[in-house]
Order: C-alpha cells, then sequence, then structure tokens
C-alpha cells in the first residue's frame, strides 16, 4: 500500500499548476458564459435605446425669400440679401437625422416698406419643422437694410476711333452721335459719379472717302443702374487727308492802278489742300491783289475804298486772306 501511495502522490507532483492570472482570466470569460452574453446583449439594447431617444442638435440650411416693393418703386434695394440661413435645430437624433432644410418652408422678409433699419430673423419665421423640434439659433438673426433712391441722370455718349483710314485718307471733323446723350436710372449714389456712357469704339479700317454711319452697342452701365437704350449710331466723314500752309506778308498789288496805294501793303495767306496739292505750290505764285476797274468806284479822280484782296490757288483748294480787306487810296 504504502508503494502505491507514493507512486500516486508522485503523480500528481508531476502536473504543472495553472497561473494566478491565466485561471482567473479563463473564469472571468467563461463562468456562466450565456448569462453574461444575455447581459451584454440587454445593455447594448439599452444604451442604443436611450441615445437614440435623447436630445441632439444640428444645424440645416433655410432658404429665404425676400418680399420686395412693387416694380416701378422709387426706392432700390442695396443690401445684398443672402439665398439661406443657417438653423441650429434641438430633438431627438432619429428625428435630426432624416431632417432637411428642403422640407421646412422658406423664411419671408416684409421689405415692402422699404424701409432702412435691422431686419430680425426669429424662429417663428420657420415654418414646416415636425413635433419635438425646436429652433435655438439662426446665423445671422438679422440683416441690416439699406435702401437709396431711385433717380434719373441725362449721361453724355462718348465714341472713340481706332484704326486708320487708307493711305491719302483721313477723318474730317468729330464723330457725330445720334442721340448724344441717354438717361441713366438707378440708386442716386451711382448715377451721380456717372460721367459719359461709352460706346464701342468707330473703326475707321478699310473706309473708303464718303460718309459712314454705323450702330454702335453701348458698354453695360454699371451695377444697380440701367441705360435709355443700348446702342446709338455714330457717323464720321472720311475724305483726302489735308495739310495748310501759310504764306506771310505778301504784297499786295492794285490792277489797273499802279500807282494805287494799300493800307496795310501786305497781307497773309493761308491755303488748305492734299498734300500732294500744296507740295509744288511755291511763293512766288500766290500774288494777292485787288481790282478797282471791277468795282463801282470812280477812278478818275483822287479817292479811296475799301476793297477784297483777290488771290488766285490750286483747283479745290481752301484759301483765307488775313486781312481779307485792304484800304485802296489813288
Amino acid at each position: 500500500m504504502s508503494k502505491g501511495k507514493a507512486k500516486i502522490k508522485k503523480s500528481k507532483k508531476s502536473k504543472k499548476p495553472r497561473s494566478g492570472f491565466g485561471s482567473a482570466l479563463a473564469r472571468l470569460f467563461f463562468d456562466n458564459f450565456w448569462l453574461k452574453l444575455i447581459s451584454l446583449s440587454f445593455a447594448l439594447g439599452f444604451y442604443a435605446f436611450i441615445h437614440s431617444a435623447q436630445n441632439a442638435q444640428r444645424s440645416i440650411q433655410v432658404a429665404i425669400i425676400a418680399e420686395m416693393p412693387p416694380k416701378g418703386a422709387e426706392r432700390v434695394l442695396m443690401t445684398k440679401i443672402p439665398e439661406t440661413v443657417y438653423v441650429t435645430v434641438v430633438g431627438s437624433r432619429s428625428q435630426l437625422d432624416v431632417l432637411r432644410g428642403e422640407q421646412l418652408d422658406p423664411i419671408r422678409l416684409q421689405l415692402q416698406g422699404a424701409q432702412n433699419g435691422d431686419v430680425a430673423i426669429s424662429a417663428d419665421m420657420i415654418s414646416g419643422l415636425p413635433t419635438g423640434l425646436r429652433v435655438t439659433r439662426i446665423l445671422p438673426s438679422s440683416l441690416t437694410i439699406r435702401w437709396e433712391n431711385v433717380v434719373q441722370a441725362s449721361i453724355k455718349v462718348q465714341v472713340a476711333i481706332t484704326g486708320k483710314a487708307a493711305k491719302g485718307l483721313e477723318l474730317v471733323g468729330e464723330v457725330q452721335v445720334q442721340p448724344d446723350t441717354i438717361f441713366a436710372t438707378g440708386p442716386e449714389p451711382a448715377v451721380k459719379v456717372i460721367q459719359f456712357a461709352r460706346a464701342e469704339a468707330f473703326d475707321l479700317s478699310g473706309l473708303s472717302e464718303d460718309k459712314h454711319s454705323r450702330l454702335l452697342r453701348l458698354d453695360p452701365p454699371p451695377t444697380d443702374v440701367s441705360w435709355s437704350r443700348d446702342n446709338v449710331q455714330a457717323t464720321v466723314v472720311v475724305a483726302r487727308k489735308m495739310a495748310k500752309v501759310k504764306f506771310e506778308k505778301l504784297t499786295v498789288e492794285a490792277v489797273g492802278l499802279p500807282r494805287a496805294k494799300m493800307k496795310p501793303k501786305t497781307v497773309d495767306v493761308y491755303v488748305t489742300g492734299t498734300p500732294e496739292q500744296l507740295e509744288a505750290l511755291t511763293k512766288d505764285a500766290i500774288v494777292p491783289r485787288v481790282e478797282p476797274k471791277k468795282t463801282s468806284e470812280d477812278l478818275s479822280q483822287p479817292g479811296s475804298a475799301v476793297m477784297p484782296v483777290i488771290v488766285d490757288t490750286i483747283a479745290n483748294a481752301k484759301v483765307v486772306i488775313q486781312p481779307p480787306k485792304v484800304l485802296v487810296k489813288w
């Protein structure tokens, strides 16, 4: 018997004992395993139920519609009205998860009175919110409204010239604009600073010697301002390029009265023509004269008279004489 007991004792000592930490961890997970699993499921379900019912908050965008004064009113709104505002809504999480800004009715701002001041945006202006939800915050919560008087003013039209006419041709005079003024209508501060209405440039390129008319579009007016029309008629005259030359202190001769005396004795002659015409013109070719015999004066007796000075030049040239008349004594 003693030998058998000895063997039994020896075999018990040969087994490795389980560590204390591992044993405790095993008991933690596996002792009453099904009971613990059921309890955990109930706990998770209860947590989900509590948190699905508790209050949460969410921000959504709600549209704005501004009710404006009737068209043609004498005031214009200068404040930019936002398309939407941010609304913070508080309520159950389940309701907020499905809430969309499009579900709510637009906020209507009553601006028909056209008065300056602050317009409040309050929670009672938001409709269509499901029962159980409430608004706690709106951004922006108010708008500063500014109006300006609508005025009308007469504005000069400006037409610029671009391009060059063909060789030997040029623009004669100014561009003729019809109408040369238009009306600008808009907020008083904006209309007051307009100096002119600019039209598109008139291009002379390729134009022949003639009168030319075009319909020119006006540049867009400033913001909030309108023109009385969108275009104007512009007319230009293109002709041969002209030059001008001055011949100074040319002696005046009296035809048929060689002894006559003139006062003043000399005149200045200005000749305007094409560059080709003036190129061949010399001072010796210009002879200012008076013709007493073509007047009704009695030349047989001593006398005097104021007579026009005459100059013969090239055809189609323009001649200006200064002074145009002289006193002739005989």
